[in-house]
Order: C-alpha cells, then sequence, then structure tokens
C-alpha cells in the first residue's frame, strides 16, 4: 500500500515490532497505530484504558484494567489520563479496520483524534515521568 494509508501504517507497525496478525486480535494493533500508544506493559494496558474511556465494554478490557491497576498502580496518573483522552476523542473501537485499510491515514486519524487532543496522553506521559 502506499505510504499515506491507514495499511501502510499497520504494516509499519507490525513489521517494525517483528508481529504477525492474529486472527480476532487484528483490531489490538489497528488501535495501537491510531491512538499511538506504545506495546511496553503500562502503554499496553493505558490504551485499554483509553478503549474504557472511549466505550469499549469487553471481559478481557475488564480482566487488563483490573490486573494492570494491581500490578502497575505506579501509572495509575497515566492510566486515569488514558482513560480521559478516550473519552475525548471520537468512537474508534467500533471500525471494520480491513475496510479502512486503503484510507489516508492523516484524514482517518483526524476524523478520530483532533491534533490538539492527539498530544495530551505523551504530555501526561512527561508529567508522571518528571515527578517520579
Amino acid at each position: 500500500m502506499s505510504s499515506d494509508t491507514f495499511g501502510y501504517h499497520l504494516g509499519s507497525f507490525l513489521k517494525e515490532r517483528n508481529f504477525h496478525l492474529i486472527p480476532k486480535v487484528e483490531r489490538h494493533d489497528a488501535y495501537h497505530v491510531l491512538t499511538g500508544y506504545g506495546t511496553n506493559v503500562e502503554d499496553e494496558i493505558a490504551l485499554q484504558y483509553c478503549c474504557f474511556g472511549n466505550g469499549k465494554r469487553t471481559p478481557y478490557l475488564y480482566g487488563v484494567l483490573l490486573l494492570g491497576t494491581l500490578i502497575l498502580p505506579d501509572y495509575l496518573r497515566y492510566y486515569l489520563s488514558s482513560y480521559r483522552f478516550g473519552k475525548q476523542i471520537n468512537s474508534f473501537h467500533h471500525y471494520d479496520y480491513k475496510a479502512v485499510l486503503s484510507l489516508n491515514f492523516k484524514n482517518f486519524r483526524s476524523i478520530i483524534i483532533s491534533e490538539r487532543t492527539l498530544i495530551k496522553p505523551y504530555l501526561n506521559t512527561l508529567n508522571y515521568e518528571k515527578q517520579s
């Protein structure tokens, strides 16, 4: 796919991490690409908080929120800012991501996340790290 498409960005995300699409989990990787969350443990938990704030409800999500908060409570401020971020952006968990692979990445992302909102989780993360 051309370098301006969502599919290209998703493929790059997977290739850089040596990941492969797993059936029924491919949406999760698309969420990473769309929101910009990393793949370390605290970012995975923060992404689930973002999804929860965005209205997604699954047993898996509840389990990650509960266990993640219990095992890494030092990141609670980051998790809560991710929840608020999820509430501020347009719904993204309902898309058929196969159908949007050919869309322009920046245009698609701007439908979900305004530029002003996009940087907030990262600012909160930096603020958390400075205070630690």
